[in-house]
């Protein structure tokens, strides 16, 4: 059987077009598979990603704890574990007689307890009154804030002065430990 050339042609074309087809088909299933296994290896690289992310996050919340509680037992460290009332009252009389104040009365306004942030701290109390020219008096202060006591606060400090002389009040409060 001898067909036209017409009919040879689109035959030729038909076929062309099936192989062309069935070529295009397998080159689009083929990606799909290799789409379908990227996105698989995306989403296993993700979730791996996510979970070292969470550890990285652990370690780093780890690390900035233990900073933290280094910090916080650098202060808590400084507070005396024991302060007496009568090392206090002796360095106060010390520094008061090595500066030349006179004082004129110490009272003891107690003890208790404070909390400062999350800490809990024991302290005492006591009321001051001195008297000494001004410059002495100043010196007193300063010997006093650098003293041995490193969490003694003074505290309603109140300076009158006279023609020869000042007069000062002030409280004294001593932080320690709680034990």
């Amino acid at each position: 059987m001898k067909l036209s050339p017409s009919t040879r042609f689109l035959l030729g074309t038909t076929i062309l077009l099936v192989v062309v087809n069935l070529a295009l088909s397998a080159l689009y299933i083929r990606t799909e598979q290799r789409r379908s296994a990227l996105s698989q290896q995306v989403i296993s690289a993700t979730a791996e990603l996510e979970k070292t992310r969470k550890e990285m996050d652990l370690t780093a919340l780890k690390k900035e704890l233990a900073e933290t509680q280094a910090q916080l037992a650098s202060p808590q460290a400084s507070f005396p574990r024991d302060v007496q009332g009568i090392e206090l009252l002796d360095e106060v009389l010390y520094l008061a007689e090595e500066s030349r104040v006179q004082i004129v009365s110490i009272q003891s306004l107690g003890s208790g307890t404070e909390k400062l942030g999350a800490t809990e701290y024991r302290l005492m109390r006591y009321s001051l009154q001195v008297r000494a020219n001004l410059p002495d008096l100043i010196i007193f202060l300063n010997k006093m804030e650098r003293s041995r006591f490193t969490t003694l606060v003074m505290d309603n400090l109140v300076i009158s002065l006279t023609a020869k002389t000042a007069e000062m009040g002030l409280q004294l409060v001593v932080y320690a430990q709680k034990t």
